[in-house]
């Protein structure tokens, strides 16, 4: 526990820079996922919750990411595909410059819009979910990114091998159209484009229409207006802890 407390001392520098410099530029983040929860069931970090998850429209997050490169306390250092070709992850992580950022960090997640119709909705999400994990597979260094799963290391040099005929162009390419095709001013349903939970991340684009301000470790950052609606899609029954399945 003590480890995991140090890890969020440190996330917690880093999130107040965040909220900082999104004032500073006017522009609108919501704590997300974990985070979210942990604000509203122990009004900070879940105590076995080791990262932060943060989620920007689509239509602020080049400017988020530039924002925070420029004005961020230079402990930290912002990383993505848009200051470095060979980052291994099409969303953005903050983390402590000269560390690994596999521990500790806040990920950066894209809301970007979605077509209506339901074969719309599914094609959608299946390409961006493929094209997510190519992006990562092609990038990842298994003997460090999974240097203590033997399984999973071993899976992915295999995958990496079957994928190799694939250029690295592809999923930068296919990212930037998911991005365009759906502006979210005329979308009824939003997505993560780099999400993990499938269609329980196509939610209603009001849920995130505003902000409010949740106690977080004696401070208030934003979490989404219908942070009930949107945890109970992600999570089921919240507010009983779930330990054993990270929540």
């Amino acid at each position: 526990m003590e480890k995991i407390k140090k890890i969020h001392e440190k996330e917690l520098d880093m999130l107040l820079e965040v909220e900082r410099i999104a004032k500073k530029y006017n522009i609108t983040y919501f704590l997300a996922y974990g985070s979210a929860l942990g604000a509203i069931r122990h009004y900070g970090f879940i105590p076995w919750d080791e990262d932060v998850d943060i989620v920007i429209k689509i239509n602020e997050y080049d400017r988020f990411c530039e924002a925070i490169n420029k004005e961020i306390n230079r402990e930290f250092v912002i990383e993505h595909i848009m200051f470095d070709s060979n980052y291994d992850s099409l969303k953005a992580r903050i983390s402590v410059k000269g560390s690994s950022n596999l521990v500790t960090h806040i990920d950066v997640f894209p809301l970007v819009g979605l077509p209506d119709s339901n074969l719309g909705k599914k094609i959608f999400t299946s390409v961006a979910y493929l094209n997510y994990r190519l992006h990562f597979l092609k990038r990842l260094n298994p003997d460090l990114n999974y240097k203590n799963k033997p399984l999973k290391r071993k899976s992915a040099k295999i995958l990496k091998k079957l994928t190799a005929f694939i250029p690295i162009s592809i999923t930068f390419k296919i990212n930037d159209k998911l991005q365009k095709a759906f502006p979210l001013d005329k979308s009824k349903y939003i997505y993560n484009l780099c999400g993990s939970y499938g269609k329980k991340e196509i939610i209603p684009s009001f849920w995130f229409n505003q902000a409010v301000e949740k106690e977080f470790e004696g401070y208030y950052l934003p979490v989404p207006i219908e942070y009930d609606n949107y945890l109970s899609r992600i999570y089921g029954n919240y507010m009983e802890p779930k330990k054993n399945n990270y929540v």
